[in-house]
């Protein structure tokens, strides 16, 4: 979902008016920023990949998850081949990559 969620405030990247709905509509703009390419921005392991997709969602963050598990058992981490990908659409790569760059860093 869009729009203010937690403490995020997800905002058009072009005129920062607030979005709304799934969608992620700009009705100043007349954009639906979820129509946009969707890239990758992590590919990461079971557990881990539960507390990313929360962190983006409580921002407001749209995404969608890819996996790579190649094992009947989800659990079981089976090496590089394994793991989830998640994807936002591109313009919010940036945003969301930086997200998750603040939660590695104070990890350590």
């Amino acid at each position: 979902m869009a729009g203010k969620k937690g403490n995020c405030d997800l905002l058009c990247l072009k005129c920062n008016e607030h979005l709304s709905g799934k969608s992620l509509y700009c009705p100043r703009c007349d954009i639906h920023w979820s129509r946009n390419k969707w890239v990758e921005i992590t590919r990461i392991s079971p557990p881990e990949h539960l507390f990313m997709i929360g962190l983006l969602e409580s921002c407001g963050i749209p995404l969608q998850i890819i996996s790579h598990n190649i094992s009947a058992f989800p659990t079981i981490y089976a090496g590089p081949s394994t793991g989830v990908s998640i994807i936002v659409p591109e313009p919010y790569a940036d945003i969301a990559e930086k997200i998750i760059a603040g939660t590695s860093q104070s990890e350590n």
